[in-house]
Order: C-alpha cells, then structure tokens, then sequence
C-alpha cells in the first residue's frame, strides 16, 4: 500500500473509543461516594461542567479546521443547524444526523442511532435523560439528577461533552446571536439536540 496516497482520516471506532475512554477518565474524578448531598451535588455540577469544557475545546479545534476548507459562511440560524447536522456529524461519526426540524428559531436535530451511546443499557425507569444546559450555565436539569448509573459513565455524561462539542464548534459562528444547547436521550434510543436561538 502506497503511503503517499492515504488519507488523514482517523477511524471511527477508534475516535469513538477515544472520546469514551476521555469521558470515563472525566467521570472517574468526581467523588460519587460522598456521604453528605451537598457535597455530592456539587461534585455532580463540577464534573458537568468539566465534561462540557473539553467538549468545547474539541468543538472550537474541530471548527477550525473544519472552516479552513469552507469558502463561504453566512452564519445565519438555518446555515448553523446545517452546518452541525452535516458537517460536523460527518466529521465525527461518520454520517449526517437523521433528521433537522426547525420550530421558531428551535433546530432539533435527531440522530436515531447516535454512535457514543451505542452498548449502554436503555433506560428502564425513565422516559428521558436531558442535559437543558444554558449557555453559561453547567449544571443539569432537576429532573434527571436521578439516572440509573449503569457503570462509571451515564447517558448524562455523554450528552453534556456532545453538548459542549457542539457549543465549541458553533461559538466562533454565532457571533452575536444568543444560543442555547440541550441533550436528551430517549428510552426508544433516539437521540435529540436542541440548538434554540431565542
């Protein structure tokens, strides 16, 4: 095989191993054995906020580079959704999501297969794990605090640094727009995000 015609492509699996085992080590700090609420809460909150940080970062790298081959971006609402949808799916799983909806400024993008919870157990209590994370906030919704853990890393844990992935790749697009990002995994194991510009 000719070295001089190979790609740079990385391959999937091998990047989704990555970022899973980056998630895990994420979780591993967070002290989940502590006895007192506030305590645990806070380390709770702490490694949210942790998780969707270095999404961040891997999204604004990913948008650098992706960008340099654009020729042309507007940066309006619609072109954003696409962009994340397309584009960077594309580049990180390998395929477009399946399916953008927009309502009022709302863009949810559905991915009925999303490629970093593939082998978690589905959700047997619940109906839904959602992140409803704001763009300065890191902490998670009331609702969800209470996810079954099937191991050192839950549904939660991924949908925050996939949250943040996507407010790093979109942060240098938005520019003065307002954007706000959530997460939801659903017990049928779809996958929704909601990029709401409102």
């Amino acid at each position: 095989m000719d070295v001089k015609n190979k790609t740079g492509q990385v391959s999937e699996a091998a990047s989704s191993a990555l970022t899973l085992e980056a998630i895990l080590q994420i979780c591993s700090f967070s002290t989940k054995d502590a006895d007192n609420a506030e305590v645990k809460l806070a380390a709770e909150s702490e490694k949210n906020q942790l998780l969707e940080r270095q999404g961040i970062i891997v999204g604004l790298r990913l948008t650098e580079r992706l960008l340099y081959r654009e020729p042309f971006f507007n940066g309006t609402p619609t072109e954003i959704a696409r962009y994340v949808g397309y584009t960077v799916w594309q580049v990180v799983f390998g395929k477009k999501v399946d399916s953008i909806k927009a309502i009022d400024s709302m863009y949810h993008l559905t991915d009925q297969d999303f490629r970093w919870l593939q082998g978690f157990p589905k959700l047997k209590e619940m109906d839904r794990v959602q992140t409803l994370v704001t763009s300065d906030e890191g902490g998670g919704s009331k609702d969800t605090d209470a996810e079954e853990a099937a191991g050192p890393v839950t549904h939660r844990d991924v949908l925050f640094y996939m949250v943040g992935l996507i407010k790093g790749a979109t942060h240098p697009l938005v520019g003065q727009n307002n954007l706000t990002i959530s997460g939801t995994y659903t017990k049928e194991g779809e996958t929704f995000f909601v990029l709401d510009f409102r």
